[in-house]
């Protein structure tokens, strides 16, 4: 699925960051599962310090069902810093690749 969604990530965001902005450009999020392996790519125009933790995090409670699907909108309005207490941990997470305009 493509789509452009530009949304204020801070509540994604650890506090320490040294972004003037916590705006960012998702152009596509998918999550799929082969097996026992869920895989979930993200494209954006930059990321926030642990933020694609942050979201995987946010998203592992929502589907063991800690938290309400309507939770990460909730997360995607916070404008005043982290709200997400969950990282996912950095093991299985990679970089794809990086693309210049």
């Amino acid at each position: 699925m493509f789509w452009n969604l530009m949304l204020c990530f801070a509540g994604f965001c650890r506090v320490r960051t040294n972004a003037k902005s916590t705006i960012r450009t998702i152009y596509h999020l998918d999550l799929y599962q082969e097996d026992d392996t869920i895989t979930l790519q993200i494209c954006g125009n930059g990321f926030l310090y642990n933020m694609v933790r942050m979201i995987v995090g946010a998203l592992l409670l929502v589907g063991r069902g800690s938290y309400p699907p309507k939770q990460i909108k909730e997360f995607l309005a916070a404008k005043g810093g982290q709200v997400v207490k969950v990282t996912a941990p950095p093991q299985g997470l990679m970089l794809m690749g990086i693309k210049y305009e």
